[in-house]
């Protein structure tokens, strides 16, 4: 067995290699919602906040209350930023009866964060963004950053690939479908047992 790192997995190397088998573990891709405005310079995404390759500002709005939105809130209210957090189901899907959930959830409470449930953002402004709830539309400001965090979609886009050339492949973890990182795990080495 061989590993290469670094490497992209193309046709050519697919057929050069003539795998027997390939277990697909390529991961999730950002969602990144089609909104005016989201390409404005006061944009980014929770990985660049979470990893600090970006600056926070210091009236943020979170847009998703999932995992990855809760965390991110969390992230910024514990550096002192004001957190709006806009999620456009009725309640958060980030359940409270789980100690990480109940955690969360205490903890962007205790620290003022505005948590907007039914809502969805419009737009992003200068300084300022435009929200609606339930058909009521409203304006926020000020807003010097807007944090997108509306999850993962699966990065699956090698399934064409490996069906065309006939290579059987077991799709796991986020390339399956996004979640916890337990059930990727698990289907991995689920997927690399059956070998």
């Amino acid at each position: 067995m061989a590993i290469k790192e670094n490497t992209a997995v193309t046709e050519a190397l697919l057929k050069e290699g003539q795998p027997e088998q390939v277990i697909l573990a390529t991961g999730g891709q950002k969602i990144i919602p089609d909104i005016p405005g989201i390409d404005q310079p006061q944009v980014c995404d929770a990985w660049q906040i979470l990893s600090e390759s970006i600056k926070p500002g210091g009236n943020v709005l979170v847009v998703g209350g999932g995992l990855i939105g809760m965390e991110a809130a969390d992230f910024l209210s514990e550096k002192g930023v004001k957190v709006t957090l806009v999620e456009m189901l009725k309640r958060s899907p980030v359940n409270k009866i789980t100690s990480h959930g109940y955690m969360l959830h205490t903890r962007l409470k205790e620290k003022g964060c505005r948590l907007l449930f039914n809502t969805v953002l419009k737009s992003v402004g200068d300084g300022s963004v435009e929200i609606e709830t339930e058909g009521e539309k409203n304006t926020l400001a000020p807003i010097d950053q807007v944090v997108i965090a509306v999850g993962l979609k699966p990065n699956d886009n090698l399934k064409a690939t490996l069906d065309s050339l006939k290579i059987p492949y077991t799709v796991v973890g986020d390339a399956l479908r996004p979640r916890r990182i337990i059930e990727a795990v698990e289907e991995g080495a689920r997927a690399a047992w059956e070998l």
